[in-house]
Formats: C-alpha cells, sequence, structure tokens
C-alpha cells in the first residue's frame, strides 16, 4: 500500500460513491473526512453506521477511520456506541484486524476502553 495525501472530501462524495456502488472512492472519501473535515462528530456518525457496510472494503475503511478521529481528536462523541460497535464488526474475519486496530486506537488516544 502506498500512501497518498487525502484530498478534502465532503459527506455528499462520500454519499455519491455509496450510491453509485464505487466502494474505492467511498474508502478514499471515508477516510478523508476523518482526516480533514471540520465536523469530526458527523465523520464519526458516518463512520459508526458504515462499520456494518456489506462492503469489506467501506466496514474496513470505516474502522480505520474512527481510529483517525481517535487519534486526531483525543475524544469522541459516543464513545460507548463507538466501542460497541467496532466489537460487533469485528466478528467479521475479513475486517477483523482493521477493526482491532481501530479499537486500539481507541483505548489509547480516548477514554474508551475495549
Amino acid at each position: 500500500m502506498i500512501y497518498q495525501e487525502p484530498e478534502p472530501a465532503t459527506p455528499d462524495a462520500l454519499e455519491s460513491a455509496l450510491t453509485a456502488g464505487d466502494m474505492e472512492s467511498a474508502c478514499a472519501s471515508l477516510i478523508a473526512l476523518a482526516l480533514t473535515h471540520d465536523d469530526p462528530a458527523l465523520v464519526e456518525r458516518l463512520a459508526t453506521e458504515l462499520l456494518v457496510h456489506t462492503s469489506d472494503e467501506v466496514a474496513g475503511a470505516a474502522a480505520t477511520s474512527l481510529g483517525h478521529l481517535a487519534r486526531i481528536h483525543r475524544s469522541l462523541v459516543d464513545e460507548a456506541l463507538v466501542r460497541d460497535r467496532p466489537a460487533q464488526a469485528a466478528q467479521r474475519t475479513s475486517i477483523r484486524g482493521r477493526v482491532l486496530d481501530a479499537l486500539d486506537d481507541l483505548s489509547m488516544f480516548t477514554s474508551a476502553e475495549s
């Protein structure tokens, strides 16, 4: 994997990519939102909702996004939900590693405990 500096994204771009079935763009938008958007609570809500998306790529990007939010902002709006939903998502073996990484970030950078 090669690091790419994310371009700022909008929630509308994320929604458009999801509607179009463009999972690669949806994942890029979600990560960019976590890293650049000025409303972390909105991004937290979107990422938490997308943890249960049928696409493993999108669900994994949602987990990664939550980890980024925890590292950047050192807090989350709903730490209990953000802790519990990834724990449920970790049951999906295909994204378990990414979800466990996000849970580690939540534990390390916020008051959430895994």
